[in-house]
């Protein structure tokens, strides 16, 4: 798939600014788009993964933490 613009000149703010069009416009055809099996497969496997406590939630600001720790 080829752009019809050249993305490289447009400036952070206007990426972003294509980016919050794009996912406005993913997010009003959202009824249309069909997920993948593998999608339902693996939120059974992981809300299971919660109620034997194999996995935990935790908070976003702990999660981050943990990320910079991991990739240091």
């Amino acid at each position: 798939m080829t752009s019809p613009f050249s993305l490289d000149k447009l400036t952070i703010e206007e990426k972003v600014q294509v980016m919050e069009i794009l996912w406005d416009e993913l997010c009003a055809k959202a009824d249309s788009v069909t997920s993948p099996a593998w999608h339902q497969t693996l939120l059974h496997e992981r809300e299971n993964a919660l109620q034997i406590k194999e996995e935990a939630f935790m908070a976003w600001e702990l999660a981050k933490q943990d990320i910079a720790k991991q990739i240091k």
